[in-house]
């Protein structure tokens, strides 16, 4: 009798355990799997800065001379969102409307590639003629006639020089 109450007993205990790791397992996949998952971007951050090394004087934080490289910074918004594939972003001229009228150059490059997995980059570009109050606005490729989900991002204006001195 004994045997078979230890048998019947393990066997009981084999079922608990089963059942329990049945539903356990689940809802740990679930939250390795949710924690594992980048926050996705609904924003973007961009700010222009150069390197004004030699400059001399008081100059502002973007002194940018046409065909030369300047730094932009990319930050996506929440804090540590990321796109879950390496995604284009569209970079675009505009005049502040304090200055008004049309951009006469362009941004090179004209695109840029966010990462996959990254939530801040920085890359080089250039802007191709002088202007003044140049804004720069990154938004996410999409194909015509859609809508990204991520808002775009501006910069402050900044003036664009034939050449520092």
């Amino acid at each position: 009798m004994r045997n078979r109450t230890r048998v019947r007993a393990s066997q009981q205990r084999r079922w608990i355990a089963a059942l329990v790791a049945l539903f356990l397992i689940p809802q740990l996949l679930w939250t390795v799997a949710s924690q594992a998952a980048p926050i996705k971007p609904i924003a973007i951050n961009v700010a222009a800065a150069t390197d004004n090394t030699g400059l001399g004087g008081a100059v502002p934080t973007v002194l940018v001379a046409a065909d030369v490289p300047f730094a932009l910074t990319v930050n996506l918004f929440p804090a540590g969102a990321a796109f879950n594939r390496d995604t284009t972003l569209d970079l675009t001229a505009t005049l502040d409307s304090s200055v008004g009228g049309s951009p006469h150059g362009v941004f090179s490059p004209a695109t840029i590639t966010m990462p996959a997995g990254v939530s801040s980059q920085v890359f080089s570009i250039s802007y191709t003629a002088a202007d003044n109050g140049v804004v720069l606005t990154a938004s996410v490729a999409v194909p015509k006639g859609k809508v990204s989900d991520v808002a775009s991002g501006v910069t402050g204006p900044f003036d664009v020089l034939s050449r520092l001195l």
